[in-house]
């Protein structure tokens, strides 16, 4: 056998087991596969503290420091150690960066202009069927046409729970410059070699990137390039990689340390990124310049951006139309908000945005109605950056609550509000609004308030006043909330949809399907819940469907059938269709209670059989048929 890996030994434990046997009887064995290219078989175990790719949470009490190859005489211990193998499993061990005027397996490639960076991944398994090691590479590769400025990349993916990898072959712009992460990425206890070559390669390509002085004056970029270059010294079992970088400790020294490979590949991960990006859109680069770095490689790796297509056809060409268009469209195009709702970038918008998440805050609260674009670019010019967005960012994530908030709310807040802003302070805020608007009070009560001491005696205030009256008013509280419904009152495919009309109806619906549905009594008096009986009209199957008041909207959340069982797969797709023919917000496939699951049925005593239902309807099938 030759052994094709001449700087990686390999031991494979051929025994019943990967830890020591001889107390249940079985038998160590292990097998060397030198670096020379021979092999050998030995009826004990090395200590997992002498493998290269060894598990420290393990370790075996008997076992030997040290082995040495019969052939070449070269012993493998705690310095020169060898990667042990696991029987017909395969491992990665190498992975070598090289440039290419041509890609692998074709004749040379005439066209001088274009450059290949290829990334040659080596593996290893032993077979134990022939007992011996199977070799096995794969090629990715950066292709760059320096005439064109055209960037491609093709690479085998792996994909998470899938054995086969995902062949991906595609142009190497912004909207794909993610897959930079597989090409670049970081084994442990994989043997890096070429890696000066990859960034020769980006030496290559810099030159085309607009603005990239600028970008060289950030720390990592300098450093980056200036300590690129990598000294590769053969060793007896691998190729050590050493730089000649500054000590550290501001003596101006320069020292040979070992390349931290981690390091490295980030580095050439982000220049990438960069490079690539801007190749493909180079007006990024003024987001770089007017936003700064972070922000620059935020928003490049980010869900946020579109596609360039998308930034094309709208003529995305600076900074602010950039942004605008991320903010409004999806990756297809397609405008966010369906209503038309478009938040143009003003210059004074822009000038306040500081990191991404800051758009999908304005964004979120002006498409919900708590501010326009007017209303925002007055705040910004009254009040601080930072105070602004610590309030918007709960208001974003009270979004749902069924009171909304409007600008005259925001600049009280922001006014009497102290900077460090809490859930607690605006949830106290959103519920005396609540109170006052359930209890008829006049609606500019609560800009009364001045400060935080007057908002917690308010809330009290109005909080122990409606507690009194709710058991007297509850009901009327309840008719209030839920007469605007009554639309939902209907039957679909043999089922009627019935929202519970009273109080004493929604205890009823409780106590026979013996589930907590009573308990939602506040928050449906509070417009925060709507509770929908559920019930087949020839079956008597019946289930409860509990919806969330949404800004206006609904949302299901549940559906509980008796004894907060599983409804059947019948009713479950009725509400399903139910759902979507009414606007209610419903995504199945995060909810375990719109999924079947016979198991976790249980049925009431007046409920019909299969055989019944279906009877019935074959009956009503044939009398509809006679009086045609």
């Amino acid at each position: 056998m030759e052994n094709r890996s001449k700087n990686q030994a390999f031991i494979v434990d051929i025994g019943e087991t990967m830890v020591n046997t001889k107390n249940a009887g079985g038998t160590d064995k292990q097998k060397l596969f030198c670096t020379c290219g021979s092999s050998k078989k030995f009826n004990y175990k090395i200590k997992r503290s002498i493998l290269k790719n060894f598990d420290d949470l393990i370790e075996i009490e008997e076992g030997v420091d040290s082995i040495s190859c019969s052939n070449c005489k070269k012993v493998y211990d705690e310095y020169n150690k060898p990667a042990i193998l696991a029987p017909d499993k395969e491992q990665i061990f190498n992975i070598t960066y090289h440039i290419k005027d041509s890609k692998v397996g074709e004749p040379n490639n005439i066209k001088e202009s274009v450059k290949y960076l290829y990334k040659t991944s080596s593996y290893v398994s032993y077979d134990s069927k022939k007992e011996d090691l199977v070799f096995r590479y794969e090629h990715d590769y950066i292709e760059f046409d320096e005439s064109t400025k055209k960037s491609s990349i093709f690479l085998l993916k792996s994909k998470e729970g899938v054995t086969t990898k995902e062949q991906i072959n595609t142009k190497l712009t912004l909207d794909t410059i993610e897959y930079l992460n597989d090409f670049f990425e970081n084994y442990t206890f994989v043997q890096y070699m070429g890696l000066q070559k990859a960034f020769d390669f980006l030496k290559n390509v810099d030159k085309y990137v607009v603005e990239l002085d600028e970008f060289k004056k950030e720390s990592f970029i300098t450093f980056a390039y200036n300590n690129y270059k990598i000294e590769e010294i053969e060793g007896e079992n691998r190729t050590e990689l050493f730089q000649i970088v500054d000590s550290g400790f501001g003596d101006g020294k320069m020292v040979k340390k070992r390349v931290n490979t981690g390091s490295y590949l980030k580095n050439l991960k982000e220049l990438s990124e960069i490079y690539f990006s801007i190749l493909s859109l180079s007006n990024l680069s003024t987001l770089y310049l007017t936003k700064g770095y972070a922000f620059f490689k935020s928003f490049i790796t980010s869900d946020f951006k579109c596609t360039l297509p998308v930034y094309k056809k709208n003529d995305a060409t600076f900074p602010a139309k950039i942004i605008e268009i991320s903010t409004n469209y999806n990756k297809k195009g397609e405008l966010n908000c369906k209503d038309g709702k478009y938040l143009k970038i003003s210059p004074t918008i822009y000038n306040n945005i500081k990191n991404p998440d800051d758009i999908s805050t304005l964004y979120e609260v002006y498409i919900n109605g708590v501010l326009d674009k007017k209303e925002i670019e007055e705040i910004f010019d009254k009040y601080e950056n930072e105070k602004i967005f610590k309030l918007l960012r709960l208001v974003k994530r009270l979004t749902k609550s069924d009171v909304t908030l409007n600008f005259k709310n925001i600049v009280h807040i922001l006014d009497f509000g102290s900077e460090d802003y809490k859930m607690e302070t605006l949830q106290h805020y959103i519920d005396t609004k609540r109170m006052i608007d359930l209890l008829d009070v006049d609606r500019n009560e609560i800009f009364k308030i001045k400060n935080g001491l007057d908002l917690n005696t308010m809330h009290d205030k109005y909080t122990a006043k409606y507690n009194t009256i709710k058991d007297k008013e509850k009901n009327k509280f309840y008719l209030k909330a839920v007469s605007e419904f009554s639309h939902l009152n209907k039957i679909l495919k043999e089922i009627a949809f019935t929202v519970i009309p009273t109080v004493e109806a929604l205890n009823e619906e409780g106590v026979k399907m013996k589930h907590c549905i009573y308990s939602y009594l506040e928050r449906i008096c509070r417009k925060e819940y709507l509770a929908v009986n559920v019930k087949h009209t020839i079956s008597n199957e019946r289930a409860t469907m509990g919806l969330i008041r949404n800004n206006g909207g609904l949302e299901f959340e549940q559906l509980k059938s008796y004894t907060n069982s599983r409804a059947s797969s019948e009713m479950i797709n009725t509400v399903i269709d139910f759902c979507n023919k009414n606007g209610i917000k419903c995504v199945s496939s995060n909810n375990r209670d719109l999924s079947p699951s016979e198991s976790e049925r249980r049925r009431m005593d007046d409920y019909l059989s299969d055989e019944e239902v279906e009877k019935i309807r074959k009956e009503r099938k044939k009398k509809e048929k006679d009086k045609k």
